[in-house]
């Protein structure tokens, strides 16, 4: 072999190695997101169909109350903070009771995370926690969740800094309660 093939294969040797390295860390940084399936629209989770209604800044006016389901520590806001709800809709399209999802993250396109604030479970606004019925839809119509604020849906509320509503990349993780299906990342219509 001549010195300059030699050169070239190591360089070549080199470069593999740099990016399987390269590959290694990501994957290692990325391993949370394994197996996680991304939709635009309504997605399935553990037998149940969840779809965003609206997504948008909340305002003390508007979204009262939503907001005055908040602890009064989790109303308050930093400089540059500010409440961003989601409203979510369940369908339980199917023939049998299905749990329904508790663990919910909002990603920015920067890769931040924000976990919703709680609610108070005696809120007609919160969330409701076991199964969802079949042929059930939540909330339902005329429900306070869809009779007191802009949007249909239950609302989840995260306390977020001011630009993350600018973001063009927000998605919302939605992890199956029962542990056995991948997480599903719904994206975010600003």
């Amino acid at each position: 072999m001549s010195r300059r093939a030699a050169i070239v294969l190591g360089a070549v040797i080199t470069v593999i190695g740099v990016v399987a390295i390269v590959l290694v860390i990501a994957g290692v940084t990325d391993s949370e997101d394994a197996g996680a399936a991304s939709a635009e629209g309504p997605v399935e989770v553990a037998g149940l169909t969840y779809a965003i209604e609206g997504s948008r800044p909340l305002d003390e006016d508007g979204d009262r109350p939503a907001i005055g389901a908040l602890s009064p520590a989790d109303r308050r806001l930093a400089g540059g903070q500010q409440l961003y709800g989601i409203f979510l809709a369940v369908d339980n399209r199917g023939s049998s009771p299905r749990p329904i999802a508790r663990r919910f993250t909002l990603v920015d396109g920067r890769g931040r995370r924000f976990a919703p604030l709680p609610l108070a479970a005696s809120s007609p606004f919160a969330l409701p926690r076991g199964d969802v019925a079949p042929g059930h839809h939540s909330p339902r119509a005329a429900s306070p969740p869809t009779a007191d604020v802009a949007e249909d849906g239950y609302p989840l509320v995260f306390r977020v800094p001011g630009k993350v509503a600018d973001d063009t990349e927000l998605t919302l993780r939605i992890e199956d309660p029962t542990g056995r299906g991948p997480a599903v990342d719904l994206l975010v219509q600003a």
